[in-house]
């Protein structure tokens, strides 16, 4: 069963739904592969959730790293 979790992010409601074996090797990483996994799962949150970064006054690298942050909260 994934781990899931619901969060706001720059006034979005989002879930993000982390794979039992990827927490796993989330939780056994070094913090720079952490932060690598926290990318990747950030990215795809982007991806299911493109209205984040429609706005024309939304820059993605900065929502992409709002997101990748709460990612790496949850997976610490």
């Amino acid at each position: 069963m994934p781990f899931t979790r619901e969060l706001e992010i720059n006034g979005f409601k989002i879930v993000i739904d982390i794979p039992d074996h990827i927490a796993g090797q989330a939780k056994a990483a070094s913090p720079e592969q952490r932060a690598k996994i926290a990318g990747v799962l950030a990215a795809q949150v982007l991806k299911n959730y493109p209205e984040m970064i429609a706005s024309q006054s939304a820059d993605p690298i900065t929502v992409w790293s709002d997101v990748r942050k709460a990612v790496m909260g949850e997976i610490q």
